[in-house]
C-alpha cells in the first residue's frame, strides 16, 4: 500500500501522512528514499498505519526503495519484494 500512495499519490488523505526524509544539509542519507516517521508517545499510537508505514518502509532493503522512484510497476515490485522476504526468512537456515 505504502509503494502506491507513494508512486500514484493516490489517495490523497494516506499521501498527506508520507514526507520523504530531506535533511538540512547535504548527507548520503538524504539519497535513500526513507520516510520521516513521526514521533508518537503511546505504543498504541506507534501501531497507528501513519507510523507504522513509514517505519516499515524504512526497514527495506535499499534496492526495493530505489527502484520504486524509478518509475517500476507494482509487479516489479512485488517481484523484488517477495525475493527479499523470502531471502530473509531463509538465511538463517544451515546449509542443506
Amino acid at each position: 500500500m505504502t509503494f502506491k500512495v507513494l508512486t500514484s499519490h493516490q489517495p490523497s488523505y494516506l499521501n498527506d501522512l508520507f514526507n520523504l526524509y530531506a535533511p538540512t544539509r547535504p548527507l548520503r542519507s538524504s539519497q535513500q528514499f526513507t520516510l520521516t516517521v513521526p514521533r508518537v508517545k503511546t505504543k498504541i499510537h506507534s501501531r497507528a498505519f501513519e507510523v507504522y508505514a513509514p517505519t516499515l518502509w524504512n526497514s527495506l532493503p535499499q534496492i526495493l526503495r530505489d527502484i520504486t522512484f524509478q518509475g517500476t510497476s507494482l509487479d516489479v515490485f512485488k517481484k523484488h519484494l517477495k525475493t527479499a522476504l523470502f531471502n530473509k526468512a531463509f538465511d538463517d537456515l544451515p546449509p542443506a
